[in-house]
């Protein structure tokens, strides 16, 4: 029957099984699976060892990665090998301690699996349960055996994982089971300083604890005393000098007291001072093969003459950051790079001065991608032509390629920021003009580029650095338009049409370069200015991948970060058009986030007035008088579908719904005081896509995607309906793209409302025109008038009567209650307290 089904709602030619076997793997759907691996889907039954060439997973893999055991059982049935690693590298082993999906460890170690397998990084599964901090999965993995002291193939083990982490629970219970704290070349210094540098003072006091280290070892020559006055933690200070730590000890930058005077931590200073008093600076026990007549010359900064080999420019900068932070190396020219990384997350940017001109602050990047440097090299070239060529760009002095610590990369100069915005984001939300500043200085950026048909790829807060201006940072994804995109974002950033091609793997033609992109990403890192913290109300409590799933979702839009953010009416109208998630008709250009930026920063707009419209503001638009029945019903009807059941591709083929089974199900009339009831499945109503059932509602359903669409614009402007009524406007974009889907698939769909002519003109007002706040509200007053119209129509009435719906005080999960002598249409929720009329 399942495969009839498909044969109904897939063209012939279109159906791909390997795309459809993914997909079920993907939602847990295991009756299908097995149908898919005994050939009942299709001639030639699918391997258990399936490997998705566009995902990289094999079947078991994807399954684990999706968290679904009950698919993971299932091919394990089949005899999957429970140790083989996919094309990223990856075993199902591996990927479930990243994931911490404990039901799915038990099942391949019941089945199996080697605990001890790593990943293509070396990495062991019980390592990545480390990372994770999940004890309950370390605990399975050893009691199969798994090698508590395996290391990948940087040196580290599940113990340094813990520990670099900041998981005290788990180095204790790491230790208990016979981590090794002094496994391997200079083990111990490095996780005791590792402890010191991040202030965990409980850290440090379980790992001296296991007496094998001694409390004054150097990693680097660098003590955990000098560690931890270098970056300002006082309490490991006084615990450590309590301890027995030695305050002489010297590394190449001096000693503890220095280290703390020269990063101004001024109370490590005092104390220090107080248990032992400064001597005269002593000489650095490493000195110079001959004197010499330059000051700032030390022999302690001079390039270490010989280096391990290097496979990767990650391992040739973890070795560069290993140094103290004066070591020098000569990369171009007069400049020289030095050893200190700039921020946390920068790990292949360092600092930087020039020999002859030391007056100023530098910064190298090292890289390993030619591309950079060329974009660089052609944005360089434009500046005779074009005076915007770097005015909000970051300025770049010299790059190519370089030989550092023996590895051959590429490196480029450029000038110091002094924080980037996501380091700043409180300060600038705290700071009107300098936000708005912030916005026009990158807009004018990405605008010249855009002009001069190049997409960034990469906006966030992270990438615009504070220099006096604001400037752009990082061309790693810089990319010519009309080129293919590389399958790279960062994720709350993703524009949903490149979430799609990442989620699905799509076959289709790769994305190419279009200003759309950048367009979308700019209007979240605006968007992230004007909200609390940063913090995307889509996204809260989401993390990695589940977040592209949600942009890739149909429907997906940020009209509740929209509404939540801290902006005036007009503001967040321009706004939402860089957020249209059809690329279609999302702003083409940045003049629309200028827009933003011109407006007055003290404008305000007005709540809902109920006087009638004037005339003069609203002239085109007369509303037509509908026929009237007795009782308000329930007019904001939804229609949805099982995910499972919606087959791929149906925005374009809508021919592929007439099958399908929708839900329609009324909207409760009093969201605003949260969540509401959900309602049950039998008190849905059901129908395909192609019944008459379906015909009748669609005008209904029609009118309510106009009216949510309405309103919700209305809402940028801060206007609401009124008198109690507040509606969930979160799912009303994947609701108006079922419609328009169904409304193609019906053709001719019946009579329509009287009022869906003058409806739509409102919301194409709303939308496309630049209203003064007078003319919004007016706006908002007929929408408010046709909403109170619509509910006592007839033909909402005679649609419930084709659908075999009466009058009752219960319909579809809502209850008809007096709600200060109004009657409304409310959930269980909602309703509580309030009479039947």
């Amino acid at each position: 029957m399942f495969r009839n089904m498909l044969e109904n709602v897939f063209l012939p030619g279109e159906i791909k099984p390997e795309e459809h076997f993914s997909e079920y793997i993907k939602m847990g759907y295991e009756k299908e699976v097995r149908s898919y691996l005994k050939g009942n889907m299709f001639a030639k039954p699918f391997s258990p060892n399936h490997v998705f060439q566009f995902y990289g997973h094999t079947a078991l893999t994807l399954a684990v990665h999706y968290g679904k055991p009950q698919v993971v059982k299932v091919l394990l049935q089949f005899k999957a090998d429970v140790n083989l690693l996919d094309q990223r590298g990856d075993s199902p082993l591996t990927l479930a301690a990243y994931d911490k999906e404990v039901e799915i460890i038990r099942l391949l170690l019941a089945n199996g699996a080697n605990p001890n397998v790593p990943d293509k990084d070396g990495k062991s599964p019980l390592q990545w349960a480390a990372q994770q901090q999940s004890i309950d999965i370390m605990t399975l993995l050893l009691a199969r055996g798994a090698n508590v002291n395996q290391a990948d193939e940087g040196g580290s083990t599940p113990l340094d994982a813990a520990v670099d982490e900041n998981y005290v629970n788990c180095v204790s219970f790491l230790l208990k089971r016979g981590a090794a704290v002094d496994k391997g070349k200079e083990k111990g210094a490095k996780l005791l300083c590792s402890a010191a540098r991040q202030g965990s003072l409980d850290m440090l006091k379980l790992l001296l604890a296991q007496g094998m280290v001694d409390i004054n070892t150097r990693h680097y020559s660098t003590t955990p005393l000098i560690y931890a006055a270098f970056a300002g933690q006082l309490p490991v200070v006084k615990y450590l000098i309590e301890a027995g730590a030695d305050p002489s000890c010297i590394d190449s930058s001096g000693t503890a007291r220095e280290n703390a005077l020269k990063n101004q931590h001024f109370g490590i200073v005092a104390y220090l001072d107080s248990v032992a008093p400064p001597a005269p600076t002593p000489q650095s026990s490493i000195q110079p093969a001959a004197a010499t007549s330059s000051q700032h010359v030390k022999a302690v900064r001079a390039t270490p003459t010989s280096h391990p080999t290097f496979v990767s420019l990650e391992a040739a900068t973890n070795y560069i950051r290993s140094f103290p932070h004066d070591t020098e190396w000569p990369v171009l020219g007069n400049f020289v790079m030095q050893s200190e990384a700039v921020g946390s997350s920068n790990r292949t940017v360092f600092r930087a001065f020039n020999k002859k001109k030391r007056g100023k602050s530098y910064v190298v990047k090292l890289t390993e991608h030619q591309h950079e440097l060329d974009f660089i090299e052609a944005i360089n070239a434009l500046d005779g032509v074009d005076s915007g060529a770097t005015k909000h760009l970051v300025e770049c002095f010299e790059w190519g390629p370089v030989a550092v610590a023996g590895f051959d990369c590429l490196a480029l100069v450029m000038e110091a920021g002094r924080a980037n915005c996501h380091e700043t984001l409180r300060a600038m939300q705290d700071d009107e003009y300098m936000r708005l500043r912030c916005i026009d200085h990158i807009a004018s950026a990405v605008g010249f580029l855009h002009r001069h048909e190049y997409v960034h790829g990469d906006l966030k807060l992270e990438n615009v650095m504070d220099f006096g201006s604001f400037k752009l940072i990082d061309f790693d994804t810089a990319t010519r338009v009309g080129q293919p995109m590389a399958p790279f974002c960062t994720k709350p950033y993703c524009p949903p049409e490149l979430a799609r091609q990442i989620v699905c793997r799509s076959t289709d033609a790769p994305l190419l370069a279009t200003p759309s992109l950048d367009i979308w990403s700019l209007g979240v890192l605006v968007l992230k200015l004007f909200s609390t913290d940063g913090v995307l109300v889509e996204f809260a409590g989401v993390e990695g991948d589940a977040i592209l799933d949600i942009l890739a979702a149909p429907g997906f839009s940020f009209q509740a970060s929209l509404r939540a953010a801290n902006l005036t009416g007009r503001q967040r109208k321009y706004l939402s058009k860089c957020l249209e998630p059809d690329v279609a008709k999302r702003a083409p250009t940045v003049a629309d986030i200028l827009k933003l930026v011109k407006l007055k920063t003290d404008m305000t707009t007005s709540r809902t007035r109920f006087a009638p419209p004037s005339a003069t503001l609203v002239p085109a638009l007369v509303v037509p008088t509908q026929p009237r029945s007795a009782q308000p019903s329930p007019c904001i009807w939804l229609v949805d579908a099982d995910p499972k059941h919606l087959p791929v591709g149906w925005e374009k083929h809508v021919d592929r719904l007439r099958d399908v089974t929708f839900h329609v199900r009324f909207q409760c009339e009093s969201h605003a005081d949260g969540v509401c009831a959900t309602s049950s499945e039998n008190e849905w109503l059901e129908m395909t896509g192609g019944s008459e059932s379906m015909r009748a509602a669609l005008p209904i359903l029609a009118a309510s995607a106009l009216l949510l669409k309405g309103l919700t614009l209305a809402s940028y402007y801060d206007l609401v309906v009124g008198d109690g009524f507040e509606f969930d406007f979160q799912s009303a974009l994947r609701h108006c793209l079922i419609v328009e889907a169904l409304d193609q698939l019906q053709y001719a769909p019946g009579p329509r409302v009287p009022f869906e002519a003058a409806l739509e003109a409102m919301t194409f007002r709303l939308e496309n025109e630049d209203l003064e706040d007078e003319d919004a509200s007016a706006l908002m007053d007929m929408l408010r008038q046709t909403f109170m119209d619509h509910r006592q129509s007839v033909a909402v009435a005679d649609a419930m009567a084709k659908l075999g719906m009466k009058a009752f005080s219960q319909l579809n999960g809502l209850r008809q209650v007096n709600c200060d002598g109004q009657v409304r249409w409310m959930c269980e929720k909602h309703a509580v307290g309030l009479s039947i009329p």
